[in-house]
């Protein structure tokens, strides 16, 4: 301290201890769900990161301290008014699910002050009404092509029940050859929309080697969502 001091042309002064966190009574997530959101913030999955936070917060429990800046930086990026909803919602998400350390940590870091000032997270979006999915079955029938499937899976809240799963993948795959990318993000898109106890071992059978890896990685994330889930008591 002394030698910054020196090379900033200053003497040293008193320095005031910071403040002190308020108390959280909420218990920590467990280790392993800790691993899990840095394994998200590190770019895994890392669609899954509004669920871990609406998770976390429904049962009352805290992130990893040592993960809040990361938390924090990575709402300060997302901007209020982006027009993807869940991409809106994350800045209401973190506040909620940090608690008070993150309103400690905001006050000593104007990059973060946005927190400060959030208001509370929105509820989250209603699940598919059982009512609903015969309706939901025959739109996904009606979509004249993979583009138009993709957005209608963007619209339809989760989760999604095996039948609808499956008839998302069959129409999907069959784009596979003539537009695979577009036909690959609706795919993905179906693991993150869909029932997460679908990736539960024995509950989905594995697609067969000769599948398209892209169906691979799907159930990948299925399983991934619901280790995730059960590791924060939502399973």
């Amino acid at each position: 301290m002394l030698t910054v001091a020196r090379r900033a042309g200053r003497r040293p002064e008193p320095a005031e201890p910071l403040p002190v966190a308020a108390d959280d009574p909420r218990p920590a997530v467990s280790p392993a769900a800790g691993h899990r959101l840095a394994r998200i913030l590190g770019g895994e999955n890392s669609e899954l990161l509004h669920e871990w936070l609406i998770a976390a917060a429904g049962n009352e429990l805290r992130p990893p301290p040592q993960l809040l800046p990361a938390l924090l930086d990575r709402a300060r990026r997302v901007a209020a008014t982006n027009p993807d909803p869940d991409e809106a919602r994350l800045r209401t998400l973190v506040a909620a699910a940090g608690g008070a350390r993150a309103t400690w940590l905001a006050g000593l870091n104007p990059a973060w002050s946005w927190l400060l000032t959030e208001q509370p997270a929105p509820p989250p979006r209603p699940r598919l009404a059982e009512a609903d999915v015969a309706k939901a079955m025959a739109l996904v029938d009606a979509q004249p092509d993979i583009n138009a499937l993709a957005q209608l899976v963007m619209a339809m809240p989760g989760p999604w029940p095996a039948a609808l799963t499956a008839r998302v993948l069959t129409k999907a795959s069959g784009a596979l050859s003539r537009t695979p990318l577009n036909a690959s993000r609706a795919i993905r898109l179906t693991g993150i929309r869909a029932d997460p106890s679908l990736g539960a071992p024995g509950a989905l059978a594995d697609f067969p080697a000769e599948a398209p890896q892209v169906l691979h990685n799907m159930l990948g994330v299925l399983r991934f969502r619901y280790e995730m889930l059960r590791e924060l008591g939502s399973a």
